[in-house]
């Protein structure tokens, strides 16, 4: 059961730089290209960093995102930004831009995995200081969980129980919801990692009982997302007697 493959864009209350009008094709090329470069160059101040992670983050909401994705070392620049020890600004940036840049494309999943994202993605989950930082590390991770070799990344990245923990306590809906997606997304047609499988690890992570209780009390969305992560963990025969326990 796949519950990630809508959008899942810039949060605009959240956010609001990454709010605007798409430009002309033509256009878009061009800032990709701009703002690519001034991401890579290493004599880019962080605010011109900044400003390029934002601007990209926009352009992947729409067809540009292959093109975002093949600017050579662009991709590893918005997971160094993911990583920064001194900028909170540059983590949500990063993590915003790499989620859009996930989204519909398993090239990116695959890229961004490659490049070392996850780590920092589930580090931002965990400890983000902003709603929209963890919104959108969360939201990422969400999508990269639809990738089979990601699903393992993720599991292995202490991501499962990171996750569990916003299912419980994220402090908005939206969060909650997402970490339901990607719970539902790390335990469909996974393969099992390090001999347990992600359902026996979600478990582990207690993470049936505050599914069941979104489930049951939560906004539609978030019972939808919760529902459709029990659905997966119901394919193993312990979760069957935890879930209905």
């Amino acid at each position: 059961l796949r519950l990630a493959s809508v959008p899942l864009p810039f949060a605009a209350a959240a956010n609001p730089d990454f709010a605007r009008s798409n430009p002309p094709p033509q256009a878009k090329t061009t800032e990709v290209k701009i703002y690519s470069e001034l991401l890579t160059d290493r004599h880019s101040s962080l605010t011109e960093k900044l400003k390029a992670a934002t601007e990209l983050g926009n352009q992947a909401l729409g067809d540009a995102k292959e093109d975002i994705a093949d600017g050579a070392g662009t991709i590893e620049a918005l997971v160094s930004l993911a990583k920064s020890k001194h900028s909170e600004q540059a983590k949500e940036r990063a993590a915003g831009a790499l989620r859009n840049l996930a989204v519909e494309s398993w090239k990116n999943k695959e890229q961004i995995a490659s490049a070392g994202g996850i780590p920092p993605l589930v580090a931002i989950a965990e400890t983000g200081t902003t709603e929209a930082q963890v919104d959108f590390a969360v939201g990422a991770l969400a999508s990269l969980a639809l990738d089979s070799d990601n699903k393992k990344l993720i599991a292995e990245s202490g991501g499962i129980p990171v996750l569990v923990a916003q299912v419980r306590n994220g402090h908005t809906a939206a969060i909650q919801t997402l970490a339901c997606i990607a719970l539902g997304n790390l335990t469909s047609n996974e393969v099992g990692n390090k001999g347990k499988s992600n359902k026996m690890l979600v478990a582990e992570a207690g993470g049936i009982e505050p599914l069941v209780d979104l489930a049951a009390t939560g906004m539609m969305e978030q019972r939808e997302a919760a529902v459709g992560a029990l659905w997966n963990l119901a394919f193993n025969d312990a979760n069957k007697k935890l879930i209905a326990a």
